[in-house]
């Protein structure tokens, strides 16, 4: 295995909505965020997943290219006309699974770092341990199932949001 090589695997619309849950009208800043998992193990490959419903998302996703992400970006499933339109939101943990497993074994990382809080994605930080990789879940109100099976956590704290004063990040 390479020596502390990671993969970086973020859910924009997890960290989006328990970072705005904890932190009123705030955002993550992907560029601080990308630093900071680089702090824990050098990011070989960062990857962005999100929904976008029209080219509401594009700005960030330009943005988020910029910083050096690969971005994976869908839209939802919709049902129905008029009133009775429902969106069917965009599940990623199975898409982000498999890219960690491809990633990992493609081209021999070590270290898997998570930007989500998702229990769903329990399974993977399990499989991350059966391999002895070591994983780092990145997040805000992380849950005990998600602590308990990955190696580190990161709360997401003010110093990793976006500056108040020009929104950059």
């Amino acid at each position: 295995m390479a020596s502390n090589a990671a993969i970086l695997v973020v859910d924009t619309a997890n960290l989006y909505y328990y970072i705005g849950k904890r932190f009123a009208n705030r955002k993550l800043d992907y560029q601080k965020l990308l630093a900071k998992a680089n702090d824990f193990a050098f990011v070989r490959r960062a990857i962005a997943y999100g929904t976008t419903i029209s080219d509401e998302a594009v700005n960030f996703i330009t943005c988020l290219h910029k910083l050096g992400y690969e971005t994976q970006y869908r839209k939802p499933r919709i049902y129905g006309t008029g009133e009775n339109r429902v969106i069917k939101r965009v599940d990623w943990n199975v898409g982000i699974s498999i890219d960690v497993v491809r990633h990992v074994t493609a081209h021999r990382l070590d270290t898997v770092i998570v930007g989500s809080t998702s229990i769903e994605l329990v399974p993977l930080f399990l499989w991350i341990r059966e391999n002895g990789l070591r994983s780092l879940v990145i997040g805000a109100g992380i849950p005990r199932e998600v602590r308990d099976a990955s190696d580190a956590q990161l709360d997401v704290s003010e110093d990793l949001l976006e500056d108040r004063m020009n929104g950059a990040g």
